[in-house]
This record gives C-alpha cells, sequence and structure tokens, in this order.
C-alpha cells in the first residue's frame, strides 16, 4: 500500500518492493536491500528442491522399492526433477498470484480431509481410500483450473468448490467404509 501511495505510476505489484527500495535507499543500503531479496529468494528455492529432492528420493522411490533403491542417487535425481518441473510451471505461469492461487487450491481440496484426520482421530477415512480420494479431488481442482478461460472460472465456479466436494464425498465414502470395517 505504501509503494501504491508513494510511486502510483508503477505498471505492477510486482515491482513494488524493489521500486520502493530504489526510492528510499541510497546506493550502499540499496546493494544491501538487493543482496538480502536475493539471498530470500535463494534460500527458498534452495530448500524447497531439497524438499522435493528426498521426497522423491526417499519417499517415493526408496519406499516403491522396498528399501533397495540409493537414496543419495535417487535424491539428487529428485532435485533435478523438482527444478525442471518448478521451471516449467514458473515459465507457464501468467503471474505469481495466478501460481499460488493455483497451488492453494488444489492443495486445500487434496489436503484439507486427511488433515482433519490427522488431527482428529473420529475422523479417519478408510486407509485403503485415502490416497484414490486426493488424487481424486487434486485431478478435479486441476482440471477445473486449466479448464478457466479468459473469462474466469468454469460454469462461475471456483475450482476449490468442485475439488472440495470430491474431497467431502470420498471423506464421506471413507469414513463410512472405516465404520462398517470396525
Amino acid at each position: 500500500m505504501c509503494a501504491r501511495a508513494l510511486l502510483p505510476a508503477l505498471p505492477s505489484g510486482v515491482d513494488a518492493f524493489p521500486a520502493l527500495g530504489e526510492a528510499l535507499l541510497p546506493a550502499g543500503l540499496l546493494g544491501l536491500f538487493y543482496a538480502g531479496m536475493l539471498a530470500t529468494v535463494m534460500s527458498t528455492v534452495d530448500s524447497f528442491l531439497l524438499v522435493g529432492g528426498v521426497t522423491i528420493g526417499r519417499d517415493l522411490v526408496w519406499r516403491l522399492s522396498g528399501g533397495r533403491a540409493d537414496q543419495l542417487r535417487w535424491s539428487r535425481i529428485g532435485v533435478v526433477l523438482s527444478a525442471a518441473v518448478a521451471a516449467g510451471i514458473a515459465l507457464a505461469s501468467e503471474s505469481v498470484v495466478a501460481l499460488w492461487y493455483g497451488f492453494g487450491s488444489v492443495g486445500t481440496a487434496v489436503l484439507l480431509f486427511p488433515l482433519l484426520g490427522a488431527l482428529h482421530p473420529r475422523w479417519r477415512s478408510h486407509p485403503r481410500l485415502v490416497a484414490p480420494a486426493m488424487l481424486a479431488s487434486g485431478g478435479v481442482t486441476l482440471g477445473w483450473l486449466l479448464a478457466a478461460g479468459p473469462e474466469g472460472p468454469a460454469l462461475g465456479v471456483e475450482p476449490i468448490v468442485p475439488g472440495l466436494g470430491v474431497a467431502a464425498v470420498a471423506a464421506g465414502l471413507g469414513w463410512g467404509a472405516r465404520r462398517v470395517g470396525s
């Protein structure tokens, strides 16, 4: 809001933080300011790539191989795959806001009901239905996001709504299956 008030001619909100720095800081402090911004971005990239690599190497490949796969090798491959996927998504995205909107919509639809089950044992779904339910709700939300046109979301409904609807139905089926099974 300060940038909008002080620099009303800014073309984009993405430019606000650097433009404020350039307008208010002298040369030496401006260099430190840019170094701090770069350090923040690089730290975030580093941590996300490490998490992506370990997720692929240890949580997926190593577990699916029954502990026979080389964790270190697959984690390195996972870092490269994570970087390639992240770069592709970033290049295909219209803006940072659209990127966070998409990830937030899909992530919420996928994780809300399993998280509720983790926090409250009575709300846990049947274990065999959790992964298919997560895939279904994520797929519906992602499909709805991709189906959006220039006029907005399909049928005027935000993508998170059908995703949460699928997740709620799947969670209800999972709760029923768990009660019947126990």
